[in-house]
């Protein structure tokens, strides 16, 4: 369905279509993974629930007075223990395929790292089971998330359709430039904090992105792809780069009162020349990331 930017009826049609599908979709997730809380259904509610964030901040750059702030907060704030489960975990998995009967240090990891689960288990289940699923339902039917006409203002015929306004291609060049303008301190000088804002940056784009896919030619699958790929090199990445810091601050502790500290530092060593390799892959994509936004530039 590509369409002219003018036909803002259509466009209002899509995004409520979108609005409300990736809204329906969250609602899924959340019941799945308060039956199973298991590193797969974390992570889908995790993307469910930043897509529908999402859709909301997009309707909100149109239409200020949604007044989506809270609703958007709720969702952070829900998703955030989620997403610390997750990622223990990814690392408990991980370590457990790679672990040998002569690795204590790892044994020892391991067993740090299962507290750790058992621990954010609790409060985990405590934030699924302690959202109301009906009142946040019915607090975004306060906030509707229909894309409507804007009610005339007192003393005037119409109030003018904000849509009519928009340079599409401008406003992907401004998401663009938010994860481009992190390229100094991310890559060049290889700033974790920079490098895993821009992977958070570039998920923002995607997703708003996928909100334009079906109404514009000049957003592709191929792009979404391209940056789906770079999305997911980028957090194994960040994962390599946070379990070989755990893993040394951890042999700092048991040093020197258990033996296994040495092969702790060896598999950071290891974790370090995976990211390596995954790194020259990253170049890669992301030097092909740049060439697909060349169209922004006409």
């Amino acid at each position: 369905m590509i369409i002219n930017s003018l036909d803002t009826v259509t466009l209002r049609t899509h995004f409520t279509e979108i609005a409300l599908k990736r809204y329906r979709n969250f609602e899924t997730e959340f019941r799945k993974t308060r039956r199973n809380p298991d590193a797969e259904n974390l992570h889908d509610l995790r993307v469910a629930t930043r897509r529908l964030i999402a859709a909301l901040e997009f309707k909100s750059s149109f239409y200020p007075e949604a007044r989506y702030g809270k609703v958007v907060h709720i969702l952070e704030e829900f998703i955030r223990p989620l997403g610390k489960q997750r990622d223990l975990l990814l690392q408990e998995d991980y370590f457990q395929k790679i672990i040998s009967g002569t690795e204590t240090g790892l044994k020892y990891y391991l067993e740090d790292l299962q507290k750790k689960i058992q621990a954010n288990h609790k409060e985990v289940q405590q934030d699924l089971a302690g959202f109301n699923l009906a009142k946040f339902r019915r607090k975004t039917h306060q906030l509707p998330l229909e894309w409507v006409v804007p009610a005339a203002l007192p003393g005037e015929d119409a109030n003018p359709d904000p849509l009519l306004k928009v340079d599409w291609k401008r406003l992907i060049r401004e998401k663009l430039e938010a994860v481009l303008s992190l390229e100094e301190k991310a890559i060049v000088q290889n700033n974790l904090d920079s490098f895993h804002k821009m992977r958070i940056k570039l998920k923002e784009l995607r997703y708003w992105l996928e909100i334009l896919e079906e109404v514009f030619a000049f957003v592709t699958r191929d792009q979404l792809a391209l940056m789906h790929r770079l999305q997911t090199v980028m957090g194994d990445i960040h994962d390599r780069d946070v379990w070989a810091i755990g893993l040394l601050k951890f042999s700092r502790r048991i040093y020197p009162e258990k033996s296994g500290y040495v092969n702790l530092a060896e598999q950071a060593v290891r974790l370090r020349e995976s990211r390596r390799r995954k790194y020259a892959n990253f170049k890669k994509l992301f030097d092909q990331f740049g060439k697909a936004f060349s169209y922004l530039q006409d």
